[in-house]
């Protein structure tokens, strides 16, 4: 998928003014019908963008969200923008969907599917690095599904949060150590509740 995000805007508004669904836009912009899980994920971040420790890429989040024509695109997003051309690029057949954030893992990684193991029914995300520059980002396997990758991430934030603190870990979380825990509590019991709704 090469198209800009301005093109895919465009396209996405002509095929909802003529009835096209949101499922129906989504798999014309990413080449494949998406996971249920996707459609969880992404219906829960538009209604809070902090409970699950990623970010919608801007593809995903502006044909979610223009399903209502009031909606307007946020176009000035240049650095997650760059993730998906970046993936463009380096990656073609891919469609990447989030951006990890930093209490979900692997941390700072762009994650997607390959087209090929959407039209296939699999859900096999894979994603890269983008704190290296793209010359050098590599993609690899993360996990059989977006909510396990998730899930697993949220899981290992907790675990490192609940460890004895070291030196650096008593100044990088210092007096806000207990917030931090019950965050991350917080977050691993909704990704735990969005998977009952699947």
């Amino acid at each position: 998928m090469t198209a800009s995000l301005t093109a895919v805007v465009g396209r996405a508004r002509k095929l909802y003014a003529v009835g096209y669904t949101r499922a129906e836009v989504l798999a014309a912009v990413f080449g494949a019908d998406l996971p249920r899980e996707m459609f969880v994920i992404a219906e829960e971040l538009e209604a809070d963008d902090e409970t699950v420790g990623a970010d919608l890429l801007p593809r995903l989040r502006e044909v979610y969200r223009l399903v209502d024509p009031a909606n307007e695109p946020y176009l000035r997003d240049r650095i997650l923008q760059r993730c998906e051309e970046t993936a463009d690029a380096r990656f073609p057949g891919t469609a990447m969907m989030l951006h990890l954030c930093a209490d979900s893992g692997p941390r700072g990684y762009v994650a997607g599917y390959r087209v090929a193991d959407l039209q296939a029914g699999r859900t096999t995300v894979v994603g890269f690095n983008r704190q290296v520059p793209p010359e050098e980002a590599q993609l690899k396997v993360l996990g059989t599904s977006m909510l396990d990758v998730l899930e697993a991430g949220a899981r290992r934030h907790l675990d490192v949060l609940l460890m004895p603190p070291q030196t650096w870990e008593e100044i990088r979380y210092g007096p806000d150590r207990d917030d931090d825990i019950a965050d991350a509590r917080a977050t691993l019991q909704r990704l735990e509740e969005l998977r009952r709704k699947l």
